[in-house]
């Protein structure tokens, strides 16, 4: 598992997925080169990211431009995939 893990988070042992797969249709380009660069909490006011599409996915977004927003789910390709809890403030409070 890439990523340090800190003092507040909880792990589990994962078993390999068997019953989903995830297909990805683009990738997120940011303005930080590594991880310790990006910011803890985003704003809505702070860096433009862009999301550049795979062209086998071009098709599945026709129409999209009649909507006004959009909300993108995102993987973070350097997160731990075994945290099962953690603090956002790195403060040990889960709840």
């Amino acid at each position: 598992m890439s990523g340090e893990l800190r003092e507040s988070k909880q792990i589990v042992q994962l078993a390999p997925p068997s019953d989903y797969e995830l297909r990805f249709f683009g990738r997120t380009r940011t303005p930080w080169a590594t991880r310790s660069d990006c910011p803890r909490r985003a704003h809505l006011e702070g860096s433009e990211c862009r999301i550049a599409l795979d062209p086998v996915s071009q098709d599945a977004l026709d129409g999209l431009d009649v909507y006004g927003t959009i909300e993108v789910l995102y993987w973070l390709n350097q997160s731990r995939r075994d945290a099962s809890r953690k603090s956002p403030r790195s403060d040990g409070q889960t709840a």
